[in-house]
């Protein structure tokens, strides 16, 4: 019947919009700061996030419009077959054959124009869902797009975030170093004198100029 065929076809199209609005909310525009390098392949990659939540945005809207649509055609088709069922009525609550077939012979083009106005409004339905499936697949493609889009920027993020913490790390590591650069030459000096000093005392041992262990027991 119409009326099972009109309920499917705005259920579907609620839900379609239901599910865009969801999308949409997940994924605003978010606004590029004009001081943003604009060669940067995260800004890059929001460019097109936004570009595509905009593409989204008048989806939904075209949608919204189609519904509004449909269900004038509807409101449409219940008034014209609530004249048809009074025509009905009055034929069927008159006795006399021949006022019935006056009545019949009179509003017989009044019965098919309207039957003609109710067929057209289900055509019309029809032919508006069609562009309704339509733009159900553009928003399933702008969805996949967007959310590979965000994963791409997400990564991209991640990794800067990575090259930033390495960069931190390799700089302060560097501070590290030439701040105790000085305590370490002066510990190669040390160890310098030290080394010298042995080599001096195993040289006057080794002349007999001095006895170690005599000095030691002294």
């Amino acid at each position: 019947t119409i009326e099972s065929k009109y309920t499917t076809v705005m259920t579907l199209s609620e839900h379609l919009l239901e599910y865009a609005m969801d999308v949409l909310k997940a994924n605003p525009q978010k606004p590029i700061d004009p001081k943003a390098n604009l060669d940067s392949e995260v800004v890059k990659l929001q460019i097109k996030i936004n570009e595509k939540s905009n593409e989204l945005d008048n989806a939904i809207s075209q949608v919204k419009t189609l519904i509004i649509i449909m269900k004038s055609f509807y409101d449409i088709i219940i008034s014209e077959k609530a004249s048809m069922d009074e025509m009905e009525k009055k034929e069927l609550s008159l006795n006399n054959y021949i006022e019935k077939t006056d009545y019949i012979l009179q509003t017989y083009g009044i019965f098919k124009s309207k039957s003609n106005i109710i067929n057209n409004n289900s055509k019309n339905i029809s032919s508006k869902y069609i562009i309704i499936e339509g733009l159900k697949n553009d928003i399933d493609e702008l969805n996949s797009l967007i959310s590979y889009f965000k994963d791409s920027q997400e990564t991209l993020i991640k990794d800067d975030e990575l090259k930033k913490n390495m960069k931190t790390d390799y700089l302060n590591n560097v501070k590290y170093i030439e701040e105790n650069v000085t305590h370490i030459n002066e510990i190669i000096l040390l160890k310098d004198s030290i080394t010298q000093r042995i080599a001096d005392i195993d040289e006057l041992n080794s002349l007999n100029l001095i006895n170690i262990n005599d000095f030691i027991n002294e």
